[in-house]
């Protein structure tokens, strides 16, 4: 493995680690710091959630413990009208195109992602009545624009 492969790796680990609110256990101690690859790969460290409890003694563990906590993004490519899957995360876009969202009342706190990867006009629809932003629809109208929204329960919000 590349020194650049493990140090890229090592910060994975520590950055999700510490994002899910874990702690370090370096040789019986708890770590407020990063533990060392050459600890992680040593097997002296453990990880244990907010609790106490304990998640993992060994880097094997470890990274099972992580990559079951991440999630790949689904990712639809289209060129025409389209009803989006509550599935969807990120839909690319081409050519002039309406897009539905899916219910916001069934998709409380989803995120869907779109890109534009043409010159024209993607509009996105809610549904039922339901707004995004208090308008009826948004627009992308420039190659390569994007944007993101988020469900509330009742409504859809432009959070980029």
């Amino acid at each position: 493995m590349r020194r650049e492969d493990a140090k890229e790796i090592h910060k994975f680990i520590i950055d999700t680690i510490k994002k899910e609110k874990y702690s370090f256990i370096t040789d019986n101690k708890l770590d407020l710091g990063s533990p060392t690859i050459g600890s992680l790969l040593a097997r002296k460290v453990s990880v244990v959630d907010t609790n106490g409890n304990f998640i993992a003694s060994d880097l094997e563990s470890v990274l099972q413990e992580v990559v079951s906590g991440c999630k790949l993004l689904d990712v639809i490519s289209i060129s025409g009208e389209y009803y989006v899957s509550p599935l969807n995360d990120l839909v690319i876009c081409s050519g002039e195109i309406d897009i539905y969202l899916p219910s916001a009342i069934y998709n409380v706190g989803k995120v869907i992602y779109f890109k534009n990867l043409s010159t024209s006009t993607i509009s996105i629809w809610g549904i039922d009545g339901q707004m995004i932003d208090n308008a009826e629809y948004t627009q992308l109208t420039t190659l390569y624009s994007k944007t993101a929204v988020v469900s509330n329960g009742s409504n859809w919000y432009i959070i980029v």
